[in-house]
């Protein structure tokens, strides 16, 4: 063999020797990256679940008792006029200072997610029942734009899953309810939603309510994306006062079929 081909062998060797390291370190960096993710994981979780401020506030917002105008209400006294609220072991007390606490955790789990420390996904997988319930108040909405959590967006989903008069937008901009806010709604695309079917919501047959389904199924639909300068409180106040939340639907956070993607959708009330 003569001495180039020789180094041009070794030459090779090294750049394929290099490449493996890269990929070696590569893999390093993933598998420390999946590490300390499931760390700060875990420290969410206990932040959340051990601390007794925003368990005080998640169990007042989660309360099956109460309607949620009721709740909304409730809710506008305590976050604009002071007043405080004995929750039902009548000693635990919540008041505006620790909805602040509250968002504020959330707050900053979406400046992680933006910083892409943590992904939205696991977010959502993590606490999509907590963001739920905590959204299906107008109230909240408003609290949180008007006090600087508007980073909370990041995390929560920014599109609409439709099934039915508000998929369609000429049927949208005739609704009297929506004349407020239509224009903050824009179709994006046609989707068929796997594992849900559609069940009649009252005994006269004229409403249609969307629910989960184990057998299979899909509902189609529409995605409607939210604009970015939309008033999200403006906004939710006027459709669920149009689909009639608290009476035939409730709004919930979904995932859109296997994707990454999650929307706001109403389904029927159970």
């Amino acid at each position: 063999m003569c001495t180039i081909e020789f180094w041009k062998i070794v030459e090779q060797l090294s750049y394929i020797a290099t490449i493996g390291g890269l990929i070696f370190i590569a893999c390093q960096l993933y598998q420390q990256r999946k590490k300390d993710q499931l760390e700060l994981i875990l420290r969410l979780t206990n932040d959340f679940y051990n601390n007794d401020k925003l368990q005080g506030v998640f169990e007042y917002l989660d309360q099956d008792n109460k309607s949620i105008s009721k709740i909304n209400q409730e809710l506008e006294k305590i976050l604009w006029e002071g007043i405080e609220i004995k929750l039902k072991d009548n000693k635990t007390v919540i008041k505006e200072i620790h909805f602040n606490i509250y968002l504020n955790f959330f707050n900053s789990i979406a400046v992680m997610e933006q910083e892409n420390v943590i992904d939205k996904k696991i977010v959502m997988q993590l606490f999509r029942y907590q963001l739920s319930k905590t959204f299906c108040y107008p109230v909240m909405f408003k609290y949180m734009e008007e006090y600087g959590f508007e980073k909370l967006k990041l995390i929560l989903p920014d599109s609409l899953f439709t099934y039915g008069t508000l998929s369609n937008h000429s049927d949208r901009i005739n609704i009297e309810e929506l004349n407020s806010c239509v224009h903050n709604l824009v179709n994006i695309k046609q989707v068929d939603l796997q594992n849900y079917v559609l069940e009649e919501v009252q005994s006269d047959k004229i409403y249609k309510g969307m629910i989960p389904s184990k057998k299979g199924g899909f509902v189609p639909g529409t995605v409607l994306k939210i604009c970015k300068n939309a008033n999200w409180a403006d906004l939710f106040r006027s459709l669920d006062l149009y689909e009639e939340v608290d009476t035939l639907y409730d709004r919930k956070i979904i995932q859109l079929n296997k994707t990454k993607k999650y929307v706001w959708v109403y389904l029927k009330k159970l």
